[in-house]
């Protein structure tokens, strides 16, 4: 039962759910991604892209945000991830993905919320330097922290993102 001062979703809202929902066949990154093709389409032009979650730390979130940053980097272009993090410990996870100093997991632990000290996150980041080992600089993923409770991304994330030409994962 809905509390007195809710009202019951519309059916325009419903339909409109219903016409533009994609089914995702695995939240696992690596599966195929015909289900996520659709996205292309709507993303078409889209440089930065926010995704967030209705909880923090739920694993199927995370897992499900790991393989929308793959599909996004791996067959849009997306470059840059920035997360809601400690500004001053990400240059360690920054420092690990893009040349592999220090360790994933020791970096991932200094990021300042207990959200990120998880095995899904440091697969991201792992999965991150993996990938920059195989593809020349200007096509390389790069880390970027927001400040805790920031409304946005920080101008210079703006700017990074803008003068690189490329596309963010906020």
């Amino acid at each position: 039962m809905l509390p007195a001062d809710r009202k019951p979703v519309s059916g325009e809202v419903t339909g409109w759910l219903a016409r533009n929902a994609i089914r995702l066949i695995s939240l696992t990154a690596g599966t195929s991604t015909s289900d996520l093709q659709p996205l292309k389409g709507v993303l078409d032009g889209v440089r930065v892209m926010g995704i967030g979650e209705s909880t923090h730390g739920t694993r199927e979130f995370c897992r499900l945000e790991h393989r929308l940053l793959k599909f996004l980097v791996t067959e849009l272009g997306f470059s840059v991830l920035a997360m809601e993090a400690s500004a001053s410990a990400a240059p360690a996870v920054d420092a690990h993905v893009l040349h592999g100093v220090g360790d994933g997991a020791e970096a991932v632990a200094e990021l300042g919320f207990w959200t990120w000290r998880t095995y899904e996150v440091l697969a991201v980041i792992e999965w991150m330097r993996a990938y920059d080992r195989g593809h020349p600089k200007p096509r390389r993923c790069a880390s970027w922290a927001l400040i805790p409770n920031s409304a946005g991304l920080p101008h210079g994330a703006r700017r990074c993102a803008a003068a690189r030409g490329t596309r963010s994962c906020a």
